[in-house]
């Protein structure tokens, strides 16, 4: 009679590789206040007069944690002659860094001969 006998010899090395990283992101906030407590909403222009300019102030911040360049277009005229309406701002390609705060200046030009109305708008700011 035989007896049989098994032996399992087994070899096992672990090595442990931590793994860190941030994940990109390009977030900003729009305020009406310079300590950008109070989130805008939206701009009331009240009325307007023709040949007339005025002004707003907004403050955008960099939200992420990357450096971000804005991109500013306006659409959404309503009605379409309110097109007429010359909105610009002052951004000049300013680079935000994260936390970084930027005081805007949005201004409008009434033209003096643009008909009477009600109007709005959109202002869109991308950043990227």
């Amino acid at each position: 009679m035989s007896l049989g006998v098994s032996a399992t010899a087994l070899l096992l090395y672990q090595v442990r590789i931590p793994s860190t990283g941030i994940v990109a992101s390009i977030d900003i906030g729009v305020y009406s206040d310079q300590a950008c407590t109070e989130p805008l909403e939206s701009i009331d222009w009240g009325v307007v007069y023709r040949g007339e300019n005025y002004s707003r102030t907004v403050y955008v911040k960099a939200l992420g944690n990357l450096n971000v360049t804005l991109a500013i277009t306006v659409e959404n005229f309503v009605p379409s002659g309110a097109s007429r309406l010359q909105v610009t701002t002052d951004y000049r390609g300013q680079v935000l860094a994260p936390g970084q705060v930027l005081a805007l200046k949005v201004a409008m030009a009434v033209p003096a001969d643009i008909e009477a109305m009600a109007f709005s708008f959109d202002i869109r700011l991308t950043a990227q």
